[in-house]
């Protein structure tokens, strides 16, 4: 039997964030960084490659070509972990609903807080509304130290938001396309 040197194999598959998808582009990213895939299930096929050819492997890393060799195995997963898009929130729409509702209590305690004259209050309250990143844990314990009014409400629903906030932080959404294999 005859075989041929395939020179360049192309092919173009869409990922994106839902749950099914995101266990085939991990196998695909970790076959194609030469890893276990961290996906694995006892019915999926053994991954073979040929360790002869494993120099040829190049990637396109930073602005530079690197031989994929060069990687160690964790460094190879970890660029599986930041390469492979993020799975959907669990209950994603009732938990940005919740989101919106608390919001919309935090801003009405700042108006609130204003008209008390805690200023500081209110100030943090805004801080917290306009943050886009992840909020630290540690900001509660700030806030009980503020002088304000209904303290213990106000911080159970400080709280809440800041869950909330954090959980769905950088969500992306479920039909966009993140990878192409």
């Amino acid at each position: 039997m005859h075989t041929r040197s395939i020179r360049l194999f192309h092919r173009r598959i869409n990922f994106n964030s839902k749950p099914e998808q995101c266990t085939k582009c991990d196998r695909s990213l970790a076959h194609s960084l030469r890893i276990a895939p961290p996906t694995s299930d006892a019915k999926a096929k053994k991954i073979e490659w040929n360790e002869s050819l494993s120099c040829n492997n190049l990637i396109w890393l930073n602005g530079k070509t690197v031989r994929l060799n060069q990687f160690s195995e964790e460094a190879r997963l970890q660029l599986l972990k930041n390469v492979a898009p993020k799975p959907k929130v669990l209950n994603q729409a009732k938990q940005q609903a919740k989101l919106r509702s608390y919001r919309s209590k935090v801003k009405k305690a700042i108006a609130s807080e204003m008209t008390k004259r805690n200023k500081e209050t209110a100030e943090r309250l805004q801080y917290v509304i306009e943050c886009k990143n992840v909020l630290p844990e540690d900001l509660i314990v700030q806030f009980e130290a503020l002088n304000m009014q209904r303290e213990q409400q106000r911080v159970k629903m400080l709280a809440t938001y800041v869950r909330y906030h954090n959980l769905l932080c950088n969500i992306v959404p479920a039909n966009n396309v993140y990878d192409q294999a």
